[in-house]
C-alpha cells in the first residue's frame, strides 16, 4: 500500500506544480473582451483533459479569447456550455478544436483532475481510520504524501486562472483552484475523522508545523486557521491533558 500511496502522490506532485504562480493578464483584463458565443458538449461525460494549449492556440489565430466554463472532475451534460468564445457564427472549424480540447470520457480520471488524485489519497486515510481498519500509520503515510504536494504551492502560491499567448496576450480563462481550497479539500476530511485518534492528531500537528515553516504570508494565515480547528477537534475528542499540552506546544504558532 505505501507503494501505492507513493505512486499517487508523485501523479499529484505534478499536477499540483503545473498550478505555481506564473506571470500573466490578470482577470480584469481579460473580461473587457467580448466572448458571447457558446461552444456546447457534443456527449454527456466528465471532464478528465483541458488542452490548455491547444486552446491558446486557436484563440490567438482568431485573434479572440475563450473562457472555459468546466473543471477536471466536473460532469458534463450533452448541450452544456463548456466554453464561451469570442467567434463569429460561422467559425465551426474553431468551436471543434475547442470541443476536441476539453475532453469528456464516461468515467473519472486523474490525467489533470487534481481533486481526484486528493481524493483517492483520502479514501486510503479515511479507510484506514474507520473503526474496522483501525490502521492510523497508512493513513499517516498518506497525509505525509499530501502534504508533500503541498510544500511549492504554500511557498510559491498559486497560478490565477488567465493564460497567455507566447506574445503575452490574454488568450484564455480556466477555472482556477485557490490555495485556501487545495488546503481545505487535502487537510479537513482527515482532521475530522481523526477526532479521538491522538496518534493522527498528533502527526497532523507535524505536517501542519513543517508547512508553517516553509510557507509565504498567505499560506501562513491559512495553515494557522488549520492549526486552530485542528486543536478545536482534539479537545471536542477530550483528550488527557498531557496530550493536549503536547499538540499546543507543536501547534505554538497558530496560537
Amino acid at each position: 500500500i505505501d507503494a501505492e500511496i507513493a505512486k499517487i502522490s508523485e501523479h499529484l506532485e505534478r499536477q499540483v506544480n503545473a498550478l505555481l504562480v506564473e506571470t500573466g493578464a490578470d482577470r480584469d483584463t481579460f473580461e473587457k473582451d467580448e466572448i458571447d458565443h457558446a461552444v456546447k458538449a457534443l456527449q454527456s461525460g466528465y471532464v478528465t483533459i483541458i488542452d490548455e494549449a491547444a486552446l491558446i492556440k486557436v484563440a490567438r489565430e482568431n485573434e479572440t479569447t475563450i473562457a472555459v466554463r468546466v473543471a477536471p472532475g466536473d460532469f458534463v451534460l450533452s448541450g452544456q456550455t463548456l466554453a464561451m468564445a469570442g467567434l463569429a457564427d460561422d467559425s465551426e472549424e474553431a468551436v471543434a478544436v475547442i470541443q476536441q480540447a476539453i475532453t469528456l470520457e464516461p468515467y473519472r480520471g486523474a490525467v489533470d483532475d487534481i481533486r481526484f488524485s486528493i481524493r483517492i489519497l483520502l479514501e486510503i486515510a479515511l479507510r484506514a481510520l474507520s473503526p474496522g481498519v483501525n490502521d492510523s500509520f497508512t493513513a499517516i503515510t498518506c497525509v505525509d504524501r499530501i502534504a508533500a504536494a503541498l510544500v511549492r504551492p504554500v511557498s510559491q502560491g498559486l497560478r490565477g486562472d488567465v493564460r497567455c499567448d507566447d506574445n503575452g496576450a490574454a488568450r484564455l480563462r480556466v477555472p482556477g483552484l485557490s490555495l485556501e481550497d487545495l488546503l481545505n479539500m487535502a487537510l479537513h476530511p482527515v482532521r475530522q475523522a481523526a477526532k479521538g485518534n491522538i496518534l493522527m492528531l498528533d502527526h497532523l500537528g507535524v505536517v501542519l508545523n513543517s508547512l508553517y515553516s516553509v510557507a509565504g504570508p498567505d499560506a501562513k494565515k491559512l495553515i494557522r486557521d488549520h492549526g486552530k480547528a485542528l486543536l478545536a477537534t482534539a479537545e471536542s475528542g477530550e483528550p488527557i491533558a498531557t496530550d493536549l499540552e503536547f499538540l499546543r506546544k507543536r501547534l505554538d504558532f497558530s496560537i
